[in-house]
C-alpha cells in the first residue's frame, strides 16, 4: 500500500515540497483503495509508484471513498482536486 502512496501524496512545488494525506475514509478502508488502484494500473489509466523526487511537473491529489447509494457495501472512489 505504502508502494502505490495511498497514505501519503505528494508534489514538489518549486523547492517547497508539499505532502498531501489522504481523506479518513480512504485509510479506514485501505483495502477497498488498494483494490482499486491494482486495477487502474493493470488497466494503464494510473501509474506508479512514482519516487519522492519526480520533480514540480508532477501533481498529485487526496483521494477518499464514499458508499455507493442504495448498493450496501460498494463503494466510490473520490479524488480530491480542491
Amino acid at each position: 500500500m505504502r508502494e502505490s502512496h495511498p497514505n501519503n501524496r505528494c508534489h514538489n512545488m518549486g523547492r517547497q515540497k508539499q505532502v498531501n494525506h489522504n481523506h479518513l475514509s480512504a485509510a479506514a478502508q485501505e483495502h477497498i483503495v488498494l483494490k482499486y488502484i491494482q486495477s487502474e494500473l493493470r488497466l494503464g489509466r494510473l501509474v506508479g509508484p512514482l519516487p519522492n523526487d519526480v520533480g514540480s511537473h508532477v501533481h498529485t491529489t487526496p483521494i477518499g471513498l464514499i458508499p455507493k447509494p442504495y448498493q450496501v457495501g460498494k463503494w466510490r472512489l473520490i479524488v480530491d482536486l480542491s
